[in-house]
């Protein structure tokens, strides 16, 4: 069960890398409403990477994976979130990610 508590996008002008963290409570649905963006997702060991275009298909990103952006020249990213916007939620450094991923047995 979804509910979305949070709905924000992210716009970008130029071609530019952003993301480049985790959640540790957040779940997140990824959509793009305009150009073109490449979602890289992983869980330390392995990477899928997701190739979306305006209003094709959108992902779901689940707490505890690491997800980095890289958008096409204007596009603009639309996320809707099952939390509201807390700092303590984020995993910004990889290497801590990394740390914590690797204590947690999925499989």
């Amino acid at each position: 069960k979804f509910i979305v508590k949070r709905f924000f996008f992210i716009d970008s002008r130029k071609s530019v890398e952003r993301g480049n963290h985790a959640h540790l409570k957040s779940t997140q649905i990824l959509f793009c409403i305009k150009g073109s963006i490449k979602i890289s997702i992983t869980d330390g060991k392995n990477t899928k990477t997701y190739n979306l275009k305006e209003s094709t298909k959108a992902i779901i990103v689940p707490p505890l994976l690491w997800s980095t952006q890289k958008y096409a020249k204007n596009s603009i990213l639309g996320i809707f979130t099952d939390t509201l916007f807390n700092e303590k939620d984020y995993i910004r450094n990889i290497e801590q990610y990394l740390e914590v991923i690797n204590k947690w047995k999925f499989w």
